[in-house]
């Protein structure tokens, strides 16, 4: 008598979410990878910068960006029985505050602004954001703030606080005064959630005071002219 094994009914992985066909699939005897189960599932329905695909494997959770996961073949890890990948669209994006952009174009309500791309650097940053405003920044004053990660910072030499969680609310200022500064923010990589603030030019804030002064010094001499 001659056995033949049609097909592993216990050996299973579903892939669900933003795919062209969610689909739950017997894993092959040679095994199968999160790229290949995406390819079985027609792909995603967005881009790969801002898929991202989260493994649910035994009550644990892992995930990381499709465009990652392209370029970098460990991630393309196998997969087991049970397995489920849920793919999901996460735009990644940076808020651009203070003397950027020119105020016709760029307004309050979309200085929220999305990568739209797999790596953005603070130079491509600040130009999409639409630069900094000649009248009124301070080039030597340009802030990111960023949730960083305690062990990275700790790695690089800067002193945490034994007590502090894993992420630290970290400031990184750039001189953009210094032309060399441009070489720098091009290799200075932004994350998802970044926040860019740019001061204005002291100038500025002193054309702001005087406007504010003005008129109650014209008032007062009017007030003693009567």
């Amino acid at each position: 008598m001659v056995v033949s094994l049609q097909e592993r009914r216990a050996a299973h992985v579903s892939v669900v979410g933003d795919v062209n066909q969610s689909l739950r699939f017997p894993l092959d005897p040679g095994g199968e990878r999160l790229l290949g189960a995406l390819a079985r599932a027609m792909g995603p329905k967005f881009p790969a910068y801002e898929t991202v695909l989260t493994l649910q494997r035994g009550g644990v959770s892992d995930q990381a960006i499709l465009s990652d996961i392209l370029t970098d073949p460990r991630l393309n890890i196998e997969l087991r029985s049970g397995d489920t990948v849920l793919v999901t669209r996460e735009p990644r994006y940076f808020v651009a505050l203070g003397a950027v952009g020119q105020t016709a174009s760029i307004t309050q309500l979309n200085r929220r602004i999305t990568f739209d791309d797999r790596r953005l650097s603070l130079t491509e940053a600040i130009a999409r954001a639409g630069g900094l405003q000649d009248d009124r920044a301070n080039p030597s004053s340009v802030f990111v703030y960023r949730m960083e990660n305690a062990q990275a910072l700790r790695a690089a030499g800067i002193a945490v606080a034994p007590m502090a969680g894993e992420t630290v609310p970290t400031i990184y200022r750039a001189d953009f005064a210094d032309p060399s500064m441009f070489f720098l923010a091009q290799r200075f990589p932004m994350r998802n959630e970044d926040t860019i603030f740019v001061s204005n030019a002291p100038a500025t804030d002193l054309e702001k005071l005087l406007r504010l002064l003005l008129p109650l010094a014209q008032s007062a001499g009017s007030a003693g002219s009567i």
